[in-house]
């Protein structure tokens, strides 16, 4: 997903369907393109977390230093989880 920043407002819109398709998520994150919304670095990880998602960089976008992709990947859901009585 590359939205030139407004990748936060876009997962905020999708949060029923990430939670109930749990896909693998590849972001741009550009911190200078948060910025226009408002939003840190910080605060955009923060938000896969709180979408039960662990993100890891990947490394920087080619020829764009301060972009990074990042893997999101879906935690497993205690919801999901089968209880044996």
């Amino acid at each position: 997903l590359d939205a030139e920043g407004a990748e936060p407002q876009i997962l905020c819109g999708a949060q029923a369907l990430l939670k109930k398709f749990r896909p693998v998520l590849v972001l741009e994150m550009w911190p200078g393109h948060l910025k226009r919304w408002d939003i840190s670095a910080q605060q955009f990880y923060q938000m896969l977390y709180y979408l039960a998602y662990t993100p890891t960089t990947l490394g920087c976008v080619d020829g764009f230093p301060d972009a990074v992709n990042v893997l999101a990947v879906p935690l497993p859901l205690a919801s999901s989880v089968p209880v044996v009585l």
